[in-house]
């Protein structure tokens, strides 16, 4: 498997941002807000406040219909995982019942004539699997791109508009038209435009679902906009109405990350107080885990294995935490004794107490990870958390499985921050969409 460290350092935003939300680097909790700290990289990872998942900017949702056709192929998209955003955050909402995966659809061959409406301009096409990359402004390919495209990672194409004079309000269907190996096939978006579109706003552009199953290498992207009583116009004819504007298709330069995260859970059994102990490992908190990070991490998936318990007798530290520096590398260790690849990530869970108010009454350390700065450094790709309820246990690790990656803390008011970490105060920088619940979130989140 290739290490996630290997793709763009930017690309990880989206991660980054994980490692500011869940605790904004705080390498403990407390009821104060405060948290004690614990020594970073190597010597014993950033934790996280648990409790703490920070409101988002999440704005509003669209709507529309959504379809696919196909010319010699066949729908291979992947099956929809995420976690669900809560309602927080400005002008917040309800999943929209907006294009979701294209459906079976209608077959036949790509229109090389479209019927392109008129009086509409596209201003801009952008994809999003996590954070905008914006990939045509003004009729003009982007050349320097914010992130990278993962292949294998189902997409939203945003299409925005501008409307021309004397525009008349009509349904326009929007086709992103996917080339992937010399077989061609359209996802469609309708929609009735009467105002031009807004950034903030799902409902004001058309929103094509691509499969993640056509976002491979080498694939390539042609949209147009098109309406019953549209002109056709063959490819080679310049158009406001399609970008690229002559019909041609543009790269989408997917990078495939080798696989799913290959993430082993290890849950401990605590037997320091004779109780046995054992963390929650059901079918319910490995689903927020594999939603959760699959939405966050630029991966096409996340496989999860259950490893058989291992018992734990170490007494908690002086300030009553758990010795994460001990753990991880008695984790490092079973992983090597397992035999296991170097790119596994191996993920122990412990509940040292009954509840997190028990555990954590005052300050508390909640979970800690190595920096794996080398990608090929294998053997210390460990990390542990406590593991409670079910969202502190998904977000625990989402943190900690960071540091695995070679990710520091977002810059937030943090020791050992990302000094690479593109934007300030840890935010997102550019607006981020959240496939399973569709909803945007602010560049300030």
């Amino acid at each position: 498997m290739i290490s996630l460290g290997r793709i763009n350092r930017i690309h990880m935003v989206a991660l980054a941002a994980v490692l500011c939300s869940a605790g904004c680097g705080e390498d403990g909790a407390s009821p104060s807000g405060g948290g004690e700290t614990g020594e970073d990289a190597r010597g014993g990872g950033g934790g996280e406040d648990a409790r703490d998942n920070s409101d988002s900017g999440r704005i509003d949702t669209g709507d529309g219909d959504g379809g696919t056709h196909s010319d010699g192929g066949s729908d291979a998209g992947q099956a929809d995982s995420g976690i669900q955003a809560d309602s927080g955050g400005r002008d917040g909402g309800p999943a929209d019942a907006g294009p979701r995966d294209a459906g079976s659809g209608d077959s036949g061959v790509v229109d090389d004539s479209p019927r392109l409406v008129q009086g509409l301009t596209i201003r801009e096409v952008a994809f999003f699997q996590a954070v905008k990359v914006s990939l045509g402004k003004g009729g003009v390919a982007v050349q320097d791109r914010n992130a990278a495209v993962v292949a294998g990672r189902e997409a939203l194409v945003r299409v925005y508009f501008d409307l021309g004079s004397g525009w008349k309000s009509q349904s326009v269907t929007a086709e992103a038209v996917v080339d992937t190996g010399g077989k061609r096939e359209v996802f469609t978006a309708t929609l009735s435009p009467s105002a031009p579109s807004v950034e903030e706003s799902l409902s004001s552009t058309f929103n094509v679902r691509v499969p993640g199953g056509k976002v491979a290498p080498g694939a390539a992207i042609s949209v147009r906009l098109t309406a019953a009583n549209g002109v056709p116009t063959p490819s080679g004819i310049a158009s406001d109405a399609r970008f690229p504007a002559d019909g041609s298709y543009l790269g989408l330069d997917a990078r495939s990350t080798g696989g799913p995260i290959d993430l082993v859970l290890v849950p401990m059994r605590y037997d320091t107080d004779g109780s046995g102990r054992l963390p929650d490992t059901g079918p319910h908190v490995l689903q927020t885990i594999e939603r959760l990070l699959t939405t966050v991490y630029p991966a096409d998936g996340v496989a999860i294995t259950v490893r058989d318990p291992l018992p734990w007798n170490e007494d908690l530290t002086w300030s009553g935490g758990v010795d994460f520096n001990k753990l991880n590398q008695y984790i490092a260790d079973i992983k090597e004794q397992d035999g296991a690849p170097s790119g596994s990530y191996y993920y122990g869970m412990i509940k040292p107490k009954g509840t997190f108010g028990e555990y954590c009454s005052w300050a508390c350390v909640t979970g800690q990870g190595w920096v794996v700065d080398d990608p090929a450094d294998g053997a210390i790709r460990a990390a542990s958390g406590v593991a409670f309820d079910v969202d502190q246990t998904a977000w625990t690790c989402a943190h900690e499985t960071g540091h695995l990656h070679g990710r520091y803390h977002a810059p937030c008011s943090t020791v050992d921050s990302d000094q690479n970490y593109p934007y300030s105060g840890g935010k997102i920088g550019v607006w981020g969409w959240d496939g399973p619940s569709n909803l945007l979130y602010s560049p300030d989140t």
